[in-house]
């Protein structure tokens, strides 16, 4: 593997890792956002 591959790999990885905490921590605090 290349290291632009891998690089591209981390960042992709890091960028879903971090819409996953969002997405989670939106369902969480839902109910207090209204």
């Amino acid at each position: 593997m290349h290291a632009d591959q891998a690089w591209t790999l981390w960042l992709a990885g890091a960028v879903a890792a971090g819409l996953f905490v969002y997405l989670v921590y939106m369902l969480l605090h839902a109910e207090e956002i209204e």
